[in-house]
C-alpha cells in the first residue's frame, strides 16, 4: 500500500531573551499531544479509529480459541506453559521477598557499623587522654626523682635520714584508680 510520509512537529517556548525570569506569578504547565495525519491511508485510518483493545485482543497468540477443540496434546503443552507462568511468578516473588530481607538486613548491619565506629573513636579518645596522662605523670616521677638527687648530692654531709613513704594515686588500663606506695629517702637537717 501507498504509505504517505509522516511529519511531526512540536512548538516549544523558550524562556525570554531577557534571561529575567519572572516569579511573580505562577507556573502554569500545561500538555497537548496531538499526531495529525495528514491523508492516512484508509487501513490505517480505519485502524486509528478503532477503541483501544486489551492486549490479549490485539495479540492472538495470546487468546484461547473457545470455538476450536484443543487436541490433548495442545492441552498438555498449554498446561505446561501455564504451569511454568505460574512457577516463574512464584519464584519472581520469592526472590523479591529475599532481596527485600537482604537489604533490611544490610542496612542493620551498616547501622551496628556506624555506631562500633562512633564507640571505637571514643576509645581511642580515651586512650589519647590516659597516654597523655601517663606520660604527664611519668615526667613528673622523673622530675620529682632528679630533684631529690640534686638534693641528696646538695646535702650529703648530713649524717641522718628518715625514710618517708608517699602515697600516689595512678590510672590502671580499666579506668580505676590505683594507690602505689613509693618509698623515698629525705635528709634531716642537724638539730
Amino acid at each position: 500500500m501507498g504509505e504517505k510520509p509522516l511529519e511531526l512537529f512540536h512548538l516549544l517556548r523558550l524562556h525570554p531573551p531577557d534571561g529575567n525570569l519572572k516569579t511573580k506569578h505562577p507556573v502554569v504547565s500545561e500538555s497537548l499531544d496531538m499526531l495529525v495525519f495528514k491523508d492516512p491511508s484508509e487501513s490505517f485510518y480505519n485502524l486509528i479509529k478503532l477503541p483501544d483493545k486489551p492486549p490479549e485482543v490485539l495479540n492472538p497468540s495470546l487468546q484461547i480459541a473457545g470455538d476450536t477443540p484443543m487436541t490433548t496434546a495442545e492441552q498438555m503443552e498449554l498446561n505446561k506453559i501455564i504451569d511454568a507462568r505460574t512457577k516463574v511468578i512464584t519464584d519472581i516473588q520469592k526472590y523479591r521477598d529475599t532481596c527485600k530481607q537482604k537489604e533490611t538486613e544490610a542496612i542493620s548491619l551498616y547501622q551496628s557499623i556506624q555506631q562500633l565506629d562512633k564507640q571505637k573513636l571514643i576509645l581511642q579518645k580515651k586512650l589519647e587522654k590516659y597516654n597523655l596522662l601517663k606520660n604527664n605523670n611519668n615526667n613528673n616521677n622523673n622530675n620529682n626523682n632528679n630533684n631529690n638527687n640534686n638534693n641528696n648530692n646538695n646535702n650529703s654531709k648530713l649524717t641522718t635520714s628518715t625514710p618517708m613513704s608517699i602515697d600516689t594515686p595512678t590510672l590502671s588500663a580499666s579506668n580505676t584508680t590505683t594507690t602505689t606506695t613509693t618509698t623515698t629517702t629525705t635528709p634531716v637537717p642537724p638539730s
